[in-house]
């Protein structure tokens, strides 16, 4: 679990500090952790087959960025 004062600082930061922040957590992670499971992968590789075989069921970039807009207004 991250530290409660560590995330309060982390909140706290511009978009350009998070941004940079982000940056160097990124470089600093070892090759050896997976950034994701098998079982991720699995899901990930599932909804993208169900998406080739039907594309009404995603998204245009535009409605995508919409939803999340709307979802944070």
């Amino acid at each position: 679990m991250v530290n409660p004062v560590l995330l309060a600082s982390v909140e706290a930061m511009s978009d350009d500090e998070r941004a940079e922040l982000a940056d160097f957590i990124e470089r600093t992670f070892t090759h050896d952790a997976p950034l994701m499971t098998d079982d991720e992968k699995a899901v990930i590789d599932q909804r993208a087959a169900e998406l080739e075989s039907d594309p009404a069921r995603g998204y245009s970039l535009d409605e995508f960025e919409a939803r999340i807009r709307a979802r944070f207004a």
